[in-house]
Parts: C-alpha cells; structure tokens; sequence
C-alpha cells in the first residue's frame, strides 16, 4: 500500500525535479516510502516500491559502496553516487542520514538527461558564495551538546556547534571554504560568539568547547586574531577549550606547534578532534602540545563489538592518562557505545544518547558584523 505520508520542504530541497524519485528507507534498506518516477528503480510503479528492499531493486556496478554509507554517514551527512550505466544520460543517487531520526535514510533519484552537471570549479565557487552568505545570515545559529562524564552522565562541559541557515549537511560547504582558505572567517565568528557568552555568564558560570579548523592555526595571522578575539573579554579561561578539526590536513606543523603555545599561554585548553579519522592523528599528537583528544566516531559508528577498535582506544587512552591529557569518545548512541567506552577507559562522551544539539538562542542575540580576516 502506498504510504500517504506528505512531502515536506526537506525532501523538495533534496529531490531536483518533478521527475526524480524520493525514498526512505531503514538501514537494511527496506523503503519506507516513495514518491516520483520509480523507472528510475528499474521499477513501473512508485507503489510497488514499497516494503520492497532497495539493495535488491537498485542495480549499481558497485553496490558495497552505497551498502557501506548506510553504516559510515553521520547524521545529516550526504553522499552522492553518479550511475552512468542507467539508460543513456545516467542518473545521480543522493544519500543522506536523517539529522533527527538516525534509523532513517533519505535518498533521491535524478535523470542526469534532465539536469546540467556543474564542472568542479564551478560547484566550489558556488559552495564559497553559499558559505560566505551563510555566515553573514543573521539566521546563522549556535547549537550546545553536552559532553558528559561516561559513567555517571554528569554534564562536564558543552561543545558550541554552528547552524547553517538551511537543512542539510554544511560539510560540503566546509570543505570548499577550506580549500578556498576562508574557512577562519567561521573560526573567528563563533570563537567571538562563545567568548562573548562566556563573559556573560560569569554568575551561572558555562564551560564551553569551539571548534578551530587545523588550517587557521596553520596562519600566524589568523593565530593572532584568535588570541586577540579571547584577550577581548574578560571570563576565567579554564571555561574554554578550542577544538582543532583534523577535516583539513595540517601541512606547516611547526606554524601549528608554534599557535597552539601561543593559544595555551592564554590559559585556554586544547584538544585533537577527529582523532583517528586520518592518518597523521598520532604525528600531531606528537608535534602538537594539546591537553586532549576527542576519538572519532568511527571508533563506534557501525562498529559494534569491534574488539580491535576497543583495543586501540585502551591504549591510547591508557597513554592520554599517563600524560595527563582528557579523552572524549563522540557519537555515541546507544548504551552499548557507552559500554564500549567504558570498556576502554574513555571517561568522557558525546552523542545523541546523552543528548541531541540544541539551539541556544542567547548566542548571537545582539551580533557584530562578522570579521573577514583571511
């Protein structure tokens, strides 16, 4: 039986035209719903879509890599799959992890004939322009998710997440900044907004945790600025901690080295994110004098009674603690993740099991025009 459940603005924002399909489906694949051109799933009628298995409908030369971002997406991120094989013009499959409802996957269909494909350089200019936009909106917003104590639940701190003014995942949009080298004009707009709250709450005192791109403590410029952005305002320092993404690769280690002293001389701490989701996690950990990590979430995504995945994060947090480091384990959830940490001694955690990110409207209540400083 067709589902009767109405299109949303989410799904015309993913489907390009009338003639594409829409799906979503569980994990396993199981199609939930469907509306469009089910000639697009080899298929006559959207009805018989339904219930149906999508890993069995869908014919791809290379099905394992659709099957494999099922378990790796994060919520709200996006995949895209180009199939030249389907008909004569191919058609684009478009995956993207439900950013409310992890169980769900949201996957469009498009008819390459009916479509103009963007060259490279021109999908980057386009995703600058849209990043730049964004982070000018007086719509850009700041989400907090508690980071808890792993055995108790206690909330220790919160880290401060940017919310682009549309649905969907920004990392698209990060990355072309990051290539483009204007990703610190983000860097330094929310580090301003954090400290700005932080100064505020002096009487119900926060601990927050920001992000830093790795490519904008490879700038001694942008470097300055950030310190110049924490010397503006006036709150205990041990408050703050600066997160460095490892999503751009750290080429100038020793500009690197020398930011990250000149930003603990401040009286902030510093942590190693995403650790473990390159390969040059253990070389910055070495150059890098931080006073934590937090585990990638590949650690736990997809990897239930991972043995080795347990191993490895006993180790390094046995070495984290010997070096009086913290250690965060992220996205975790369920109690099975937390288990895991436990497992392996990480005593701090993240994910939708403790808690979802929430809007708080207080940051940017009164904002200054944003800072252009690459």
């Amino acid at each position: 039986m067709l589902s009767t459940k109405n299109t949303t603005s989410k799904k015309l924002l993913i489907a390009e035209s009338a003639c594409d399909l829409f799906l979503e489906t569980d994990i396993n694949g199981t199609i939930l719903f469907a509306e469009g051109d089910a000639r697009l799933l080899n298929t006559v009628d959207v009805r018989m879509l339904v219930l149906s298995n999508l890993f069995q409908l869908i014919n791809l030369p290379d099905l394992s890599k659709l099957q494999e971002s099922f378990i790796s997406l994060a919520p709200g991120q996006r995949a895209s799959f180009d199939d030249m094989n389907f008909a004569s013009d191919g058609r684009r499959i478009t995956l993207q992890r439900s950013s409310t409802d992890i169980t769900v996957y949201h996957l469009s269909f498009a008819d390459l004939s009916q479509h103009t494909i963007l060259e490279n350089t021109q999908i980057d200019e386009h995703l600058v322009r849209a990043f730049r936009s964004s982070i000018a909106s007086p719509e850009l917003k700041v989400a907090r998710q508690p980071i808890v104590c792993t055995q108790t639940g206690q909330i220790q701190h919160y880290e401060v997440l940017a919310r682009f003014p549309f649905e969907g995942s920004p990392y698209p949009m990060i990355v072309a900044a990051e290539k483009r080298g204007i990703i610190s004009e983000l860097d330094c707009i929310m580090l301003d907004a954090v400290c700005q709250r932080l100064a505020e709450s002096s009487a119900t005192p926060l601990k927050l945790a920001v992000n830093i791109s790795g490519q904008s403590i490879q700038r001694a410029d942008i470097a300055a600025e950030l310190i110049r952005i924490i010397r503006a305002y006036k709150f205990s320092r041990d408050q703050l901690i600066l997160e460095i993404t490892e999503s751009s690769q750290m080429h100038d280690i020793e500009t690197a080295s020398n930011a990250v002293e000149l930003l603990k001389k401040t009286g902030v701490k510093i942590v190693l994110d995403d650790f473990g989701a390159g390969a040059a996690s253990f070389g910055y950990l070495r150059s890098l004098n931080v006073d934590g990590i937090k585990f990638d979430g590949c650690f736990l995504d997809g990897q239930r009674n991972n043995e080795r995945n347990t191993a490895l994060m006993r180790a390094i947090s046995s070495m984290c603690h010997e070096l009086g480091m913290s250690v965060v384990g992220e996205r975790v959830e369920n109690e099975d993740d937390q288990q895991t940490l436990l497992n392996a001694g990480v005593m701090l955690a993240q994910g939708y099991h403790f808690g979802k990110p929430q809007i708080d409207s207080s940051f940017f209540a009164c904002r200054k025009t944003s800072r252009r400083v690459a």
